[in-house]
């Protein structure tokens, strides 16, 4: 599962392509304000079944539920990002909600330019979740 790039963030678009192209399966998530959550889909094609959704982020249309146990791998955005792979995000919570219910065999990786890796930050939420890697360039 990888995050449509938004607002600075690490552009994932031609990734998603390419990893479609390769034959992968690639989902992204649907973010429901109602509860704040994510919700995975499915997509085929990334022009095609991906809409503006809310905070004028990039998801899915209602595609097919993509179970979460299924699910291998998660892209994960974030602002900042420490060597601890603990991350910051948009302060909502929805990521450390999805992460906190993923399998433990599901790897989380984090992606981020280099000026977003910092030393250390707080966990500020009992519900913060560590990655299991960040890549940064």
């Amino acid at each position: 599962m990888f995050y449509a790039s938004f607002d600075g963030e690490v552009v994932t678009h031609n990734m998603i392509t390419e990893a479609l192209q390769l034959g992968k399966t690639i989902g992204l998530p649907i973010t429901e304000t109602e509860g704040y959550h994510l919700s995975p889909r499915i997509i085929e094609d990334f022009e095609r079944d991906v809409v503006a959704g809310p905070y004028g982020i990039k998801q899915p249309r209602k595609l097919p539920h993509n179970e979460m146990y299924q699910i291998d791998m998660v892209i994960v955005p974030g602002i900042v990002f420490d060597q601890d792979n603990h991350r910051i995000g948009w302060g909502a919570g929805y990521y450390d909600r999805f992460l906190g219910n993923l399998p433990s065999t599901t790897k989380t990786i984090g992606l981020a330019f280099d000026f977003q890796i910092v030393d250390k930050i707080p966990r500020l939420d009992p519900h913060d979740v560590s990655l299991d890697c960040v890549l940064s360039h």
